[in-house]
């Protein structure tokens, strides 16, 4: 495979990130995923990790929210 005129560069790192949140600005919808519980979340935090990793993005920082649902197992 050749990789003429491509820049390769090392993985990155996100370094502030909310995985449970989808960026949106409708309140209503900020409002269900910050009291959503972790059954409701756990996808979409895998699939925001999954889109993270595809982007070149090996490592992020989470900056949490108040029910832990990135700490769980």
């Amino acid at each position: 495979m050749s990789y003429t005129g491509c820049t390769l560069i090392p993985g990155l790192i996100d370094s502030h990130v909310h995985l449970f949140m989808s960026g949106t600005q409708n309140l209503d919808a900020r409002k269900k995923q910050l009291e959503a519980g972790f059954d409701t979340v756990r996808d979409d935090i895998t699939r925001r990790l999954k889109k993270y990793l595809s982007h070149g993005v090996i490592a992020v920082r989470d900056g949490a929210d108040r029910y832990g649902h990135t700490r769980q197992p």
